[in-house]
């Protein structure tokens, strides 16, 4: 059991459950996240970069000063499997990241990988290897991935609105980053999913070669399949009315 509170003095009387007292614990994980009693996620940071550190060792082990690993290889496997480690749920604890503490512990992991990659000085600066690499600084690259998960959920319609929003929360912060980017505002490229309960009735109406003309009350789809003298078959769907073209190969 924990309790979320910022007060530093504070009083609860013992919960027992058939006799037995629950402890109180200072931090418990729920969905990857490690909530803190405090929700200052400090401790999730730790966590996230001690998991990243020990991925990281991992490909330290196949990286020599002559063979292993080619430096571009190393930066992809750092970018695509251990800075998502990081990243991971960035919208809930964003706020973490402008502790100049978290941000120096953030920064320390970077560089170190960055300097695994290339081989560089252990006295190489990280914000050298971060131009030499053309990587950005991973507390940008956090703030980007929160921006873009929030996009998505504003998309979905599943994101408080600006006036409901507390100042100085997680979910404030994040939509001060979407605003930020000062998006045009336009319709969404996205398909929405609609269900149409009528029923319609399919018809044939092609006739010696050639297309009849349909009224434009309806939906005229058009789908046919063939093989070619050298034996590849494939299929393909038409229509005039939806703007609707596609031709599909099913064999080599």
């Amino acid at each position: 059991m924990i309790m979320f509170t910022n007060k530093r003095k504070w009083d609860l009387q013992p919960i027992k459950i058939e006799g037995t007292e629950i402890q109180l614990s200072k931090s418990t994980k729920f969905l990857g996240i490690t909530l803190d009693n405090k929700l200052n996620f400090n401790e999730h940071i730790n966590n996230t970069i001690k998991k990243a550190k020990q991925n990281l060792m991992r490909t330290n082990i196949a990286i020599g000063p002559t063979w292993g690993l080619s430096p571009k290889v190393a930066l992809w496997i750092y970018r695509q499997t251990i800075r998502p480690i990081i990243t991971y749920a960035s919208p809930i604890w964003i706020n973490a990241i402008y502790k100049v503490r978290n941000q120096d512990k953030l920064r320390s992991l970077q560089r170190l990988a960055l300097r695994i990659a290339c081989g560089a000085f252990p006295s190489t600066a990280g914000a050298d290897l971060d131009i030499l690499t053309n990587t950005s600084d991973i507390i940008h690259h956090i703030e980007k991935d929160a921006t873009i998960t929030t996009g998505r959920l504003i998309s979905n319609e599943k994101w408080t609105s600006d006036s409901q929003l507390t100042e100085g929360t997680h979910a404030h912060t994040c939509n001060k980053l979407w605003h930020n980017l000062e998006l045009p505002k336009a319709p969404l490229d996205r398909t929405v999913k609609e269900n149409i309960n009528k029923k319609y009735e399919c018809s044939t109406i092609w006739e010696e070669g050639h297309i009849t003309e349909d009224d434009e009350t309806n939906i005229t789809v058009y789908t046919d399949g063939s093989k070619d003298e050298a034996g590849k078959t494939g299929s393909g769907v038409f229509s005039n009315g939806g703007s609707l073209g596609e031709s599909i190969q099913l064999s080599e």
